[in-house]
């Protein structure tokens, strides 16, 4: 039963109270497309094309909860309708889960309906619930998601849905402020993922992380970390080389390029001693870049536009352009400690 992690009717109580009047709390607020919120605190934080993703994991019991906000889309003409599209788009199409969503009754908040549901599935024998709450008006909609393996994470949650404030629909983003010289890019601007999957369902801990760091005197260094729990090594790539910009263009010179296979220390994720060392190829590359600050997350980020390469991976900016990568700053994006 869903009714195995939390009161779900306790929960619904909740969040009407929360559109009933607006929370007012004094912690300071993040934005996303059209809403501000609270973000959970000791969660890791994840930006997608059309998603920011909150995830902790307590790698002690292997429990873990996700929280995410999705952009606003268009609405079908009905709450009903909505709810639907959403759990199909967002729960039952990536996480595979045939049972149908515990629903509960439609809540009028000014110009939004919204309406909850939820159900429980198994993942390898661990029960997870999954709450998916949709906003419909004024011919758009809006979902938060939750997944998680432990009650004690709902709490978490409600404490997030209690700080949510909705802009009007409608609401125009703020103008892209964009910046383009050598200055610009200078420091350290990293990209990752923080948690595994497997066929569209949680697996293992794991995560990737890739980051640049540009200097002043037009050098350059690219580290990727790919952490994988169940693996005895931790794979490092480590490459050097200068940089050049001209307009809108930044190109990358490599003189070195290596993959490291490092042991673990107890286990952990760390680097304990290095197993091997080999070479990679060196691959130059021209990118079309901007440095521009995005009101949405509150940062300015680094975007970098070319055919895929094996350095940089999967593209993640792909709302911006479909060969686009995002990399964001420090804070908030933590950088790879790199061993001696």
């Amino acid at each position: 039963m869903y009714s195995t992690f939390f009161s779900f009717k306790n929960y619904a109580v909740l969040l009407l109270a929360m559109f009933i009047s607006t929370a007012a709390v004094n912690a300071q607020k993040d934005t996303f497309d059209i809403v501000m919120y609270t973000a959970p605190a000791g969660y890791t934080k994840e930006v997608k094309h059309s998603s920011v993703e909150y995830t902790y994991i307590d790698k002690n019991d292997k429990s873990w909860c996700q929280i995410a906000i999705y952009k606003k889309t268009k609405s079908l003409g009905s709450i009903e309708k909505d709810f639907n599209a959403e759990w199909q788009e967002l729960v039952v199409k990536p996480l595979q889960i045939t049972v149908a969503p515990q629903k509960e009754p439609v809540i009028q908040a000014g110009d939004w309906k919204i309406m909850s549901g939820g159900c429980s599935w198994n993942f390898k024998n661990t029960p997870v619930a999954s709450v998916l709450t949709t906003y419909s008006g004024s011919g758009e909609r809006i979902s938060f998601l939750v997944n998680t393996t432990a009650e004690r994470y709902m709490d978490d949650f409600v404490n997030f849905v209690t700080s949510v404030d909705l802009h009007k629909q409608g609401t125009p983003v703020a103008p892209i402020i964009e910046t383009n010289n050598s200055k610009s890019v200078v420091g350290t601007w990293g990209k990752g993922n923080s948690v595994g999957q497997a066929g569209g369902s949680y697996g293992r801990w794991s995560y990737t992380k890739e980051q640049y760091i540009f200097n002043s005197n037009g050098t350059y260094s690219f580290a990727r970390k790919v952490y994988r729990e169940d693996d005895k090594e931790t794979f490092l790539t480590r490459e050097k080389g200068t940089f050049s910009i001209k307009g809108n263009l930044l190109s990358l010179v490599p003189s070195s390029n290596v993959i490291e296979a490092w042991s673990k220390k107890n286990g952990g994720d760390n680097f304990n001693q290095l197993l091997s060392r080999q070479n990679k190829p060196l691959e130059k590359t021209t990118y079309q870049f901007s440095v521009h600050y995005e009101a949405e997350l509150k940062q300015t980020s680094l975007l970098l536009v070319a055919a895929a390469t094996q350095r940089d991976g999967t593209f993640n900016a792909t709302m911006q352009n479909s060969n686009a990568w995002r990399y964001g700053p420090t804070p908030p994006y933590t950088p790879i400690k790199l061993p001696e």
